[in-house]
């Protein structure tokens, strides 16, 4: 039965994406049908990409989808079992692990991870697996191997492992020889992750290596938010605090949060704390390890949100490799959830164990947790307010791609210049450029800067892309000389795509630019090699 109210929670939350066509794109959820497979990446990149070749991106966008939310509910059926059987709340264990596993399912930090990137949300759910095998199950080994999938999925997730096993270590390991266990799962997790780590090393560019150019700009537009009236710490333990809420609905919607959210919020909170107490009477070693991780996760995760925490985080981005790859640090939010999901159901068994043989109390009991639960995070039920829709990609881009791919030789600028964009086709405000994977193998270059309301900065440290950038303000074509473009694609329906046909009509009048094709969808146009100085 717990699985059947999960799996039914879990398709509430789909809503009609399930079986509306079109693909499930989001801000940085986007697989494409013709994406390039480069294995220098973690491996989940060029493993979708390849099914997404293969099976068609309405299939994989969606039941991968899904299968994020069932990785995370059952992390909670087995932590229901593991509090059951040590608490004696084993008659309880089928409702700790429902709502246990809605708790995962409809929290507002996984709410807005899986409208915007699911994967984070999966390495959530991976690293809460690691939580269970190394301080519940006390499977070293095989918490090794979870941590080396949640560095796959989620490169984020480096200092998370850190500090998971140091205080594992610290509280737990009483032998050399769980020491050496410890010491095995560390390489695990970098023999999984050998590709992309190493990559660099062997002159191969990945996310890793584009760490070095992030910037203060990265901190201000990713900065963690509050949410009136509360402070930024009460909001991100409150599991809120996404960046994009400074923005509105652009990406995530909490205008339809009650007045009294975070007031369900708190009660929540006093479950879970209750739970701790019951599971620190349990075990100091473990409740204290928890709470750690939750307190260091809360003081990461808001960044330069507070005064308190700027001098910390300064010293972070100064010294420490790769912590500047936090450009968002809400993301540390995540071990919070987990922490506070681990008290919640410890609390719920204790409520329950609580109330006996009255069957009504009990009922009680299962309806305020779930009013509150609905109340704290109302979104995610129904396609999360709504939000989740499909897309249907433009049937003309496939059609050029075939056409022209069996005799193209040159290389293609697209239009517009932005790695997010929205256009006319896409529901959403924004996504990640569609346009490489929709025309590769084509050698097609798109944009790599990042826009986030007035503040604009790439991320490139390109000479290629400093001489489009010029391009784009100017437009002198023969700054693009050097890099041997020979066509111009302009995606038409998007953002500032009107501009942009607009100018390059006028560089075609001058004679620098042939319009080769024009459908309603897109313009392409052929730089003609005489428009390049000798």
């Amino acid at each position: 039965m717990t699985y059947i109210i999960l799996f039914i929670t879990i398709l509430a939350i789909v809503g009609s994406a399930l079986w509306s066509p079109g693909s499930i794109i989001l801000l940085d959820y986007v697989l494409t049908p013709h994406a390039a497979i480069n294995w220098s990446e973690p491996v989940i990149f060029p493993i979708l990409n390849s099914l997404s070749g293969l099976l068609g991106t309405e299939i994989v966008s969606k039941w991968f989808f899904i299968m994020i939310l069932i990785v995370g509910a059952y992390l909670w059926v087995l932590m229901a079992r593991w509090v059951g059987d040590r608490f004696g709340y084993i008659r309880y264990r089928s409702i700790l692990g429902v709502f246990g596993g809605i708790f995962m399912l409809i929290n507002p930090y996984i709410y807005e991870r899986m409208m915007v990137q699911p994967t984070i949300a999966l390495g959530t759910f991976l690293l809460g697996y690691v939580i269970y095998f190394l301080f519940f199950a006390h499977r070293i080994v095989v918490a090794g191997v979870f941590a080396g999938l949640a560095f796959i999925v989620m490169p984020h997730a480096s200092y998370m492992i850190v500090l998971i096993f140091a205080l594992y270590v610290i509280f737990s390991v009483r032998s050399w020889r769980s020491v050496g266990y410890v010491v095995l799962a560390g390489l695990i997790v970098l023999v999984m992750n050998a590709n992309w780590i190493l990559a660099p090393y062997f002159g191969y560019t990945n996310s890793v290596a584009s760490i070095s150019s992030f910037s203060s700009a990265n901190l201000d537009a990713f900065r963690t938010q509050s949410i009136d009236p509360l402070d930024i710490f009460s909001t991100n333990i409150l599991l809120y605090g996404f960046w994009g809420e400074r923005y509105g609905n652009h990406y995530v919607n909490v205008g339809f949060l009650s007045s009294l959210w975070y007031i369900a919020g708190f009660f929540l909170l006093l479950v879970v704390a209750i739970g701790y107490m019951q599971l620190w009477k349990y075990s100091r070693k473990l409740s204290l390890s928890l709470l750690i991780v939750g307190f260091v996760s809360l003081i990461l995760g808001i960044g330069i949100a507070s005064p308190m925490t700027v001098p910390l985080m300064n010293w972070g981005y100064e010294y420490l490799p790769l912590f500047s790859g936090y450009r968002e640090p809400q993301k540390w939010i995540w071990l919070l959830m987990l922490v506070e999901g681990i008290g919640l159901i410890v609390g719920l068994g204790y409520f329950l164990q609580k109330s006996g043989k009255d069957r009504i109390l009990r009922v009680s009991i299962i309806v305020i947790l779930s009013l509150l639960l609905l109340t704290w995070s109302p979104g995610p039920l129904l396609g999360y307010h709504g939000q989740l829709r499909t897309t249907v990609y433009p049937v003309s881009f496939a059609d050029l791609r075939s056409e022209i791919l069996p005799s193209f030789s040159g290389r293609i600028l697209a239009l517009p210049w932005h790695s997010y964009i929205g256009c006319s086709w896409i529901w959403r405000p924004t996504v990640s450029n569609p346009i490489m994977g929709l025309l590769a193998p084509l050698p097609v270059v798109s944009s790599d800067n990042i826009e986030v309301s007035d503040i604009l900065y790439s991320n490139s440290q390109t000479p290629q892309t400093w001489d489009i950038e010029q391009f784009l303000k100017n437009w002198d074509i023969s700054l693009l000389q050097n890099h041997r473009f020979t066509h111009i694609f302009l995606m038409r329906g998007c953002a500032s795509s009107t501009d942009m046909e607009t100018l390059l009509r006028t560089i075609e009048q001058s004679g620098s630019l042939i319009l080769q094709r024009s459908e309603n969808d897109y313009m392409l146009y052929q730089i003609p090699s005489s428009s390049y100085p000798r």
